[in-house]
């Protein structure tokens, strides 16, 4: 599917590039929320982790655009 709109976007605009970044925080404080399918502690380690590395390879494609 994100090819499909990788393309239709080329069309329009020109060159495009994908970047993925998924299981986000969707909130700061998870314990204001009855939410029970998510694991408040495998998110917030995981945003730890992933988020620096996701950070730098935005910055990374932004500095491609201009």
């Amino acid at each position: 599917m994100l090819e499909g709109y990788k393309h239709m976007f080329e069309r329009f605009v020109g060159p495009t590039k994908i970047m993925i970044c998924g299981n986000t925080l969707q909130v700061d404080d998870y314990s204001k929320f009855n939410w029970t399918i998510f694991d408040p502690i495998q998110k917030k380690a995981y945003h730890e982790e992933a988020f620096p590395i996701k950070l730098k390879e935005a910055y990374k494609l932004g500095a491609e655009l201009i």
